[in-house]
């Protein structure tokens, strides 16, 4: 499910993805997974609470419940970024895309607001 909010002008367009796994015993299949920079390593140095986030087990069992995945990385993601894409694409495969001088997709990274290609992936 592609859930996406309408921006006021100057603002980012939002798109949030999430499997919904179950309703009521039935489980539903979904078109496409969308990852953006995942992220699965947490930083040397941060706080055990921090370190639990990244602490999960990747549910390979998503590829049964979606037709396609795509990951999106950048040429200029940091090592444990590219590491953490490569850890989601062995579990979970899919097409990667790799673009460049996109950083960890952040304003900061990209200095723009568009995101022309992961428009495409929405709604190609």
């Amino acid at each position: 499910m592609i859930v996406q909010a309408q921006p006021f002008k100057g603002e980012v367009l939002q798109t949030y993805s999430f499997i919904p796994t179950a309703s009521y015993g039935v489980l539903r299949r979904i078109k496409k997974l969308i990852l953006v920079a995942p992220w699965k390593i947490p930083d040397r140095n941060a706080a055990a609470a921090k370190k639990i986030f990244y602490n999960f087990p990747i549910d390979t069992t998503i590829k049964e419940r979606v037709k396609e995945i795509v990951l999106f990385t950048a040429d200029d993601e940091e090592e444990n970024g590219k590491k953490s894409l490569e850890i989601y694409h062995q579990a979970l495969e899919g097409k990667i895309i790799e673009l460049k001088k996109h950083g960890h997709y952040t304003l900061g990274d990209m200095k723009t607001e568009e995101f022309p290609e992961l428009i495409k992936e929405i709604v190609g």
